[in-house]
């Protein structure tokens, strides 16, 4: 064989090896990544139907504890793509979920207005603000007499236990479906 033909049937091995690896689903999923993947998203499902039929914050907390292992599992497996991203999104919304009921401190109204030193509760108001910017919860400025004002004349801001859960159980729900939706069947 002459050295021209060698190199030409190099050239077109390489050219193959090429063709092929592009051409598979930058999304598709190992069998090992398919499983992982599965497993964190049926623990997602128990913690959307805690929510949905109620249970306590213990309950809530066991729940949460072995999702979290689930998705600790499945994540350094998937590829980095939209399945995994909302895989990590459900995650973390159902972590804010407990977050944000610790935060209350069994109280079904908390302040988020800072009182420097003066806050009694300044863990909850710190995580109240952060949940309130990142999920768009809806506030109640209040005056003094429980008269509605704006916020910038309120001598208190609360958010709602019931709102701010429901709402942040909403959004962790979108990112499950949408996770669910983009699972390789």
């Amino acid at each position: 064989m002459s050295y021209a033909k060698f190199k030409l049937l190099v050239f077109c091995a390489v050219l193959i090896i090429l063709i092929s690896s592009c051409s598979k689903d930058p999304n598709a999923l190992s069998a090992d990544a398919k499983s992982a993947a599965r497993k964190s998203l049926d623990a997602l499902q128990k913690l959307k139907a805690s929510s949905d039929v109620g249970v306590n914050k213990m309950q809530y907390g066991n729940l949460l504890i072995e999702a979290k292992a689930a998705v600790n599992q499945a994540v350094p497996k998937l590829p980095d793509n939209e399945l995994k991203k909302e895989i990590q999104a459900a995650m973390e919304a159902y972590a804010d979920v407990s977050e944000a009921w610790d935060a209350f401190e069994g109280e079904e109204l908390l302040n988020i207005k800072d009182f420097g030193q003066l806050t009694p509760n300044k863990r909850g108001q710190e995580i109240g603000v952060l949940l309130r910017n990142k999920y768009k919860l809806k506030v109640y400025p209040v005056k003094l007499y429980g008269k509605q004002v704006s916020e910038d004349k309120a001598l208190f801001i609360y958010l709602n236990k019931s709102e701010t859960l429901s709402t942040i159980w909403q959004e962790a729900e979108k990112h499950l479906n949408r996770a669910e939706s983009l699972m390789p069947k």
